[in-house]
């Protein structure tokens, strides 16, 4: 069971297919499978992408639970010497707590301390989320292990080419998130993040990009002149939808 997107599966499914392996499908699902007969649990330090996913292997007895490298998609689990529940959503865990949810004081701590709650802690006792970047085994005798399959290495550019090199960065992640078989569109408030996002995307695709602004009627909110311009500026097909803030 998977939710999420592997930008770079077209470059696996590639190769899978140059060591025999067959599709019937255009779908990145398809190709996890694939990896993963392939190359075992080393496929996951192969996908670049934002994904949460279940797979059960039925030769070995294994479960893996494995989080993209970011932690973009959630996963949550309940890991018990007994019992290992997973969901997407906290709520879909509650039923298999073993008594009713108590609030983790330590969670709370961190949420009124950072406004979130950092990984693995969440609100509940005996609910964790799986940490960014890694998977969690759990083999049906025995006790689940959790690992590290990604971690950022510091690498040194040389400084006459770090702006050009931070560029085709970005270039190259705007292209990859580009891939899909629906429309793809942009949120702009006009800052320099999202006008760069939406100036690279024009870079990659021949057609008009359609872009987002939400605009508020109080001006210390409303970024819709910003937004408007960039708009002009770079031809998308601009929409905004006005939100009215009213007090209880």
């Amino acid at each position: 069971t998977y939710n999420g997107e592997i930008y770079n599966f077209q470059e696996i499914r590639k190769e899978l297919e140059a060591h025999g392996y067959g599709f019937r499908s255009r779908t990145d699902t398809e190709v996890i499978l694939a990896a993963y007969a392939e190359l075992g649990k080393e496929c996951f330090t192969r996908f670049n992408g934002m994904f949460a996913f279940a797979l059960w292997d039925k030769k070995e007895q294994v479960l893996w639970l494995v989080r993209d490298r970011l932690g973009v998609k959630p996963l949550f689990y309940i890991n018990q010497p007994d019992m290992v529940a997973f969901a997407s959503e906290i709520k879909g865990l509650l039923p298999a707590l073993s008594r009713s949810p108590r609030v983790n004081g330590e969670a709370l701590y961190h949420f009124l301390s950072l406004n979130y709650t950092p990984a693995p802690f969440t609100l509940f006792e005996g609910i964790v989320q799986l940490l960014p970047g890694h998977y969690l085994m759990c083999p049906r005798n025995g006790p689940a292990q959790l690992s590290r399959y990604w971690d950022i290495v510091p690498s040194r550019v040389n400084d006459a080419n770090t702006e050009e090199y931070l560029k085709e960065l970005l270039s190259d992640s705007v292209r990859l998130r580009l891939i899909s078989d629906v429309e793809v569109g942009a949120f702009l408030s006009g800052g320099v993040d999202s006008s760069a996002v939406v100036a690279l995307m024009l870079q990659h695709r021949r057609s008009s990009i359609k872009t987002f602004t939400a605009t508020f009627h109080e001006a210390s909110y409303n970024e819709a002149s910003g937004a408007r311009a960039i708009a002009n500026a770079l031809g998308t097909q601009h929409e905004e939808q006005i939100f009215k803030c009213s007090v209880l």
